[in-house]
């Protein structure tokens, strides 16, 4: 069973959130966490809702 973190997330708070796809290309969103839902399965939350969110492209690792 991989490892995972546990993180507290309070609405107001800012989130920072890199994505990288397979093919390389990557992006960094960041925004305001709006509002955390009750969690399910074990605590688990599945989904998180960004407000003044803001995208931009970064550039591959090399």
């Amino acid at each position: 069973m991989p490892l995972t973190r546990t993180y507290t997330l309070e609405p107001g708070q800012e989130i920072k959130i890199e994505i990288q796809q397979p093919d390389g290309a990557r992006a960094l969103v960041i925004g305001v966490v709006d509002a955390v839902p009750h969690a399910y399965w074990g605590g688990r939350v599945l989904t998180l809702r960004i407000t003044e969110a803001r995208a931009c492209a970064l550039p591959p690792r090399t």
